[in-house]
Parts: C-alpha cells; sequence; structure tokens
C-alpha cells in the first residue's frame, strides 16, 4: 500500500495553517477585549460643538426698550418654546450679518399694541428664517423691507395687522399668511416666491 507522500500532506495542511492566520489577524484587530479600569468615556462630542446654536431668550439676546429680544452676533439661533410679545415691541430683532433663526416649530405670538414680529435691519445681510408661526402681530408678521438676502422657508403668519411678509430681496419658499390686514406677502422684483399662499389679505395677495 502507498504511503501518502509528503506534498500530499503539506496540501492538507495548508488549509488549516489559513485558516489559523485569518483568526489570529481579526483577533488583532479586535483590539483588547479587556478595557482599562475606570469610567468609560464618551467619544461623541456635545451638540454645542457639532453644531452651535444659541437660544433666545433675555440672557442670550437681551432687548431693549422697543425690541423683545435683539441679536447682535453672527451665528445660529432657535427658539426653546412659544414666545408671548409685550406691548410696543417687537418681537425679535435681527441686527447683524449671517444669522439663522429656527422657530423650531413653535409659535411668536404679538399682543396688543406691540409691533413687528421680526424685524431685520437694513443693515443685517442673509437672514434666514424658518420652521415656525407668527400670530397677532399688529403691523408686520416678518418686517425685512430693506435687508439683502433673506431667505424665508416653512413660515406662517396666522394674522398679522399690517402686511404678512415684506422682503425686499430674498427668497420666501413654502411660506402662508392665513390672515393680514395689508398685503399678503409683498417683495420686490428681485425676490423669489415659491410654494407660498395668501388665504386672506386687505391688500393684494401676493404682489
Amino acid at each position: 500500500m502507498r504511503q501518502p507522500s509528503s506534498n500530499a500532506a503539506a496540501c492538507r495542511s495548508l488549509p488549516l495553517a489559513i485558516t489559523f492566520l485569518a483568526l489570529t489577524a481579526s483577533a488583532s484587530r479586535a483590539g483588547d477585549l479587556d478595557p482599562p479600569p475606570g469610567p468609560v468615556d464618551s467619544t461623541m462630542k456635545p451638540l454645542d460643538v457639532v453644531e452651535p446654536r444659541i437660544p433666545v431668550g433675555p440672557e442670550t439676546t437681551p432687548g431693549d426698550i422697543g425690541n423683545q429680544y435683539i441679536i447682535t452676533q453672527t451665528g445660529s439661533y432657535y427658539l426653546t418654546g412659544n414666545i408671548s410679545g409685550e406691548a410696543r415691541k417687537n418681537g425679535i430683532k435681527v441686527l447683524a450679518s449671517d444669522v439663522t433663526l429656527d422657530l423650531g416649530g413653535f409659535t411668536l405670538g404679538g399682543a396688543a399694541l406691540s409691533d413687528n414680529g421680526i424685524e431685520v435691519d437694513p443693515d443685517a445681510l442673509r437672514f434666514t428664517c424658518r420652521n415656525g408661526t407668527l400670530r397677532d402681530w399688529p403691523l408686520t408678521g416678518v418686517m425685512a423691507e430693506e435687508a439683502g438676502d433673506v431667505r424665508l422657508e416653512g413660515i406662517t403668519v396666522a394674522t398679522s395687522g399690517g402686511m404678512g411678509i415684506f422682503v425686499y430681496n430674498g427668497i420666501i419658499r413654502d411660506c402662508s399668511v392665513l390672515v393680514a390686514g395689508g398685503s399678503g406677502i409683498y417683495a420686490s422684483s428681485r425676490s423669489i416666491i415659491e410654494g407660498c399662499h395668501v388665504r386672506s389679505a386687505g391688500g393684494d395677495g401676493i404682489r
């Protein structure tokens, strides 16, 4: 009877060697299965590092005699809840350029004798506001009469005594005005209006 050659034995042992090497490499990549002693630190970054946003409030955006809140610094801001307006004041005044304001689905509500819901200074460029409702403002919901490169997205002006939205130069997208004493949406020829509707207005619906 013939004895198996050494070459045949080597061939049979070759798959075993390959399997052993694969397991060894896999274990090396997996690292130490016994973690070091002590508490485990998170490797995730907090939200204020990943996306530094500033809540609108009396400490971060304090107001003055004519404005409930004032944004004076470039950055990203957001509401943490509904806001009720005050008499003889704008809700939020924007003085800085490159500001993004996320209403977060909340309502910025006016009061008797209050002014505009959001007023953008003429020198404040590239203001963006999205995702929320302005209600019961005696003057205008969003007043950006002379500001440049304004962008409004997903904004609803439920009721305003004057115009619902007044934008000189910007993009108004997917916004609604339900009731306005003046024009619903008033924009210059430099503006783009897309996917917007006005239900009831004392003046022009969209002009």
